[in-house]
């Protein structure tokens, strides 16, 4: 798992310590009425395809999205027709598994198959997910969920903020910062996670004795007494696109262009599989290997960081402190406030050295872009990272198709992992 920094706008005041993670990668400001506007042409059609909605958020949620693509999933009790349909579920492309709101499940979440601890047949199974700034925290249920003409059978899900567990989070989790367990900390209805890795803690939880396991999973004999548990891979959450028959060896999102001053709403699709149909070849776009992790080289100012990644699932373009950017003040501390639009050329190098290709980015002052509108798409808007490493966020998936192959998986490109646009 890798963490993220996001920041996150209430009233235009930005709160490090208490936004949420890139795994749900909302920003918030006051709730306009959002305009529409038009998806990608051509538009994609056939069973792997899934409609992306940049907007406000879910009706419930209280301040409005900044940068948030999300898809709508259908989800039933496995083998029945007692069914719901959740919507503004983030679309991460730097996490692993589905998982969703209890409140948006509704009645259909009290009827879910819980998952035990393996070997311990009666003993409820619940997942710790650490994200930069914060942590969910819920019990694995089993379902049958519906991605577009894609369904997976008996699919295990993490359910955040369920009721039975909401006053257990064991300190080994909590440590991992704030709690984003209801929609309007998290930003969203849940996420998605199509990131490159298969399983969501990999080796780091398979062993007894690894160092991790107080960050993932929890066997609970009771709601009150839960402890750090390994659990083997065939038992992890898993990214669901690994499971689909077909189209299942990664993802690709095409997103509409907008323009430089934003946009009410954004629209676009993710695909599944790449090279496995007509719609999502890769054609023209340029390969970039990637480690296990997802990670890959960017260079900015003759300085290169290896910690660098793509991720929808972040919201604005994170630029290290040492690239001198002119950082917000006032009500946007930590947004990046240049006098006038930069460009920033970015390099970006494959994790082995090849291939490597300039990117331009446009970097506007956030003040003048968020102060004046209530627009929910931005493809302009910078943040400053203290971490150092740069995070291509949502923001350069505008007018691009970006591709995402898994860890391990064949494609028409040779095996992943690799990102390509």
């Amino acid at each position: 798992m890798r963490l993220f920094l996001l920041a996150c706008l209430s009233g235009f005041i930005l709160l490090l310590s208490g936004c949420n993670g890139a795994a749900d990668g909302s920003s918030l400001v006051p709730t306009p009425t959002p305009t529409p506007t038009p998806a990608p042409t051509p538009i994609p059609t056939g069973d792997n395809v899934m409609a992306v909605t940049v907007d406000a958020g879910p009706g419930n949620l209280s301040s409005l999205s900044l940068n948030v693509p999300t898809v709508s999933v259908t989800i039933c009790a496995p083998g029945t027709a007692q069914c719901v349909t959740v919507d503004h579920i983030l679309v991460d492309t730097a996490s692993t598994g589905l998982r969703l709101m209890a409140s948006a499940l509704g009645n259909v979440n009290s009827i879910l198959p819980q998952a035990t601890v393996p070997g311990a047949s009666t003993t409820p199974l619940v997942e710790c997910y650490k994200f930069a700034d914060g942590f969910i925290w819920g019990p694995v249920k089993t379902v049958d969920a519906t991605f577009g003409g894609k369904t997976v059978s008996n699919l295990s899900i993490q359910v955040i903020g369920d009721s039975t567990y909401a006053n257990t989070v064991p300190t080994g989790c909590s440590s991992g910062g704030s709690p984003e367990n209801d929609v309007n900390s998290f930003g969203s209805n849940g996420v998605l996670g199509i990131g490159n890795i298969i399983h969501d803690c990999e080796s780091l939880c398979t062993s007894p004795t690894s160092p991790y396991l107080e960050d993932f999973y929890y066997g609970c004999s009771v709601p009150g007494n839960c402890i750090a548990t390994a659990v083997p891979l065939v038992a992890q959450i898993m990214n669901p696109v690994s499971l689909f028959a077909s189209d299942n060896n990664g993802v690709a999102m095409t997103m509409q262009t907008v323009p430089a001053t934003g946009a009410s709403t954004a629209a676009g699709f993710l695909i599944f599989g790449i090279g496995t149909q007509s719609n999502n070849a890769l054609g023209s776009a340029t390969v970039y290997p990637i480690d296990a992790n997802g990670l890959l080289n960017m260079s900015y100012q003759s300085k290169t960081y290896s910690n660098s990644f793509l991720d929808s699932g972040s919201n604005l373009l994170f630029m290290p402190s040492a690239t001198g950017i002119a950082i917000c003040t006032g009500t946007l501390p930590g947004f990046l406030c240049p006098t006038n639009a930069i460009a920033a050329n970015v390099t970006v190098t494959g994790i082995n050295g090849t291939p490597s290709n300039i990117v331009g980015l446009s970097i506007g002052n956030a003040q003048t872009l968020l102060g004046s509108n209530s627009f929910t798409a931005f493809n302009n808007v910078g943040g400053n990272n203290g971490t150092g490493g740069i995070d291509l966020g949502m923001p350069f998936n505008y007018g691009r198709t970006v591709f995402t192959a898994f860890n391990g998986a064949s494609t028409s490109a040779g095996s992943g992992p690799f990102v390509a646009f």
